[in-house]
């Protein structure tokens, strides 16, 4: 059976809501365990679809918040994905025309 994991963006929307306060990046990747790149990645899909919100303070630290359920305008979620199941390495093939 193929194992399913949660999608970063569930992760960081389930972090900011059962939060229930402000949270930033830093605070986010602790609490999920992702990277810069993941945490960065699902902040800016979730923020484009109204699920959450930003407040940047003058010193440029961001600060992320959860925005009410009804402004959410995303037309499907998914919560999992399917784990990447790892294919054996095989070698190239050979060309069968040497080159001139």
């Amino acid at each position: 059976m193929r194992r399913k994991v949660p999608t970063w963006t569930a992760l960081v929307a389930e972090a900011l809501r059962a939060q229930d306060d402000f949270m930033s990046r830093h605070m986010l990747q602790d609490a999920t365990g992702g990277t810069v790149c993941q945490i960065s990645a699902a902040l800016f899909h979730l923020r484009a679809h109204r699920v959450i919100d930003v407040i940047v303070n003058p010193d440029g630290k961001a600060w992320w918040y959860p925005l009410p359920i009804e402004e959410d305008n995303r037309h499907c979620e998914h919560r999992e994905i399917v784990a990447e199941i790892k294919k054996p390495n095989r070698k190239p093939r050979k060309s069968k025309f040497k080159a001139a």
